[in-house]
């Protein structure tokens, strides 16, 4: 199930197809060919494999670092209306009051 998934995205993906199974394609015929060996298309295909799963590793790394900072700067957002909504809740303030009645009258939908 798993290996089909990984594959159906990589034949979905520009880069996958072209960057990595034309090659190896190109690789597959030059050994029917004879041109190169048996072994360096196996070292060749290792190397692909290699490249492909690095990049993937690091692609999803760099996402949950990314999505990390993003939560951390919805935290700290959320602290200061947090913050801002109190202050308004314990004030006669006529602004603050508008605030607070733009802030719960929003219908969410």
């Amino acid at each position: 199930m798993f290996s089909l998934q990984v594959l159906k995205d990589f034949f979905h993906s520009e880069k996958g197809v072209f960057g990595y199974a034309l090659p190896l394609i190109i690789a597959t015929v030059f050994a029917f060919l004879d041109r190169i060996t048996e072994q360096q298309w196996m070292d060749f295909a290792f190397l692909m494999a290699t490249i492909y799963i690095g990049g993937k590793t690091i692609q999803g790394s760099a996402a949950v670092v990314a999505g990390g900072q993003k939560a951390k700067a919805e935290a700290e957002a959320a602290k200061a209306e947090v913050a801002v909504l109190k202050s308004a809740a314990s004030s006669n303030d006529a602004a603050a009051d508008a605030a607070l009645e733009k802030k719960f009258s929003k219908t969410e939908g």
